[in-house]
């Protein structure tokens, strides 16, 4: 199936590769960039580090960061974010599926108990309040806002040139500030109509409700927030259509 995937690069690129090992074809349509804050990451050495975003790793390779300590503690949200942060150095990294509460419940679990100070790499745009939800464990989080996801701007009719030149069968979405700006660009182009023919794939309740009420062929959401769930999904629609008359 034809996959048109509108996440931020270099997150884009990867997941075309992940699209293409199984049989899927990828076409990128990133309506986000990632940047660098600048913003300087403190000296101390804290108890442990979270990563909620591969985006997070994306700019700590950039800038040729790695753990000062590799056995300190990574705590991520998903298996390809956990991959990123080993890639960086860490040799200590446990992940939960599911997003930040999934997140904070597995790192409770780990300092019971305990006073700790946890940095965590981030962006200011966040749709959880980690150090709200950890602060009743006594455990404090601090905040390292060393990237942002920012719009691209993008031409006019952009959209309508790379539906009508792909034909995708289906569309990926991974945020809700993402789908916001899909739906814009739905309607600021007049592409609804195309719609009925491609399949919304979206990782979460929450990506999936801006989009929802468009004439989609059909509106799919993950159970778990993550890509194996959205392939599977992808590979479920695949058998149906394959099975259909």
């Amino acid at each position: 199936m034809r996959v048109l995937v509108t996440r931020a690069e270099p997150a884009a690129s990867r997941t075309a590769e992940y699209l293409q090992e199984n049989s899927h074809e990828a076409v990128c349509f990133p309506l986000f960039e990632l940047r660098d804050t600048g913003m300087e990451i403190p000296p101390e050495t804290p108890d442990g580090y979270i990563f909620t975003s591969a985006n997070a790793c994306e700019i700590l390779k950039l800038r040729g960061w790695s753990p000062p300590s590799p056995e300190t503690p990574a705590f991520c949200v998903g298996r390809k974010t956990a991959e990123a942060a080993n890639a960086l150095g860490f040799v200590s990294v446990f992940h939960a599926e599911g997003g930040g509460k999934t997140l904070a419940s597995l790192i409770a679990q780990h300092y019971p108990a305990a006073s700790v100070t946890l940095l965590y790499f981030t962006t200011h745009d966040r749709s959880f309040d980690m150090a709200g939800a950890l602060i009743k464990d006594g455990i404090t989080v601090k905040h390292a806002e060393i990237y942002q996801v920012a719009e691209r701007h993008l031409e006019p009719g952009s959209l309508m040139k790379v539906i009508e030149k792909n034909m995708p069968h289906a569309v990926f979405t991974y945020s809700r500030r993402s789908s916001h700006v899909l739906a814009r660009q739905i309607m600021l182009e007049r592409v609804e109509e195309r719609l009925n023919s491609i399949t919304l794939v979206a990782i979460s309740e929450n990506a999936a409700s801006p989009l929802r009420g468009l004439s989609w062929n059909e509106t799919l959401v993950t159970p778990v927030a993550n890509e194996e769930a959205m392939l599977h999904i992808l590979g479920r629609c695949q058998a149906a259509g394959q099975a259909g008359p």
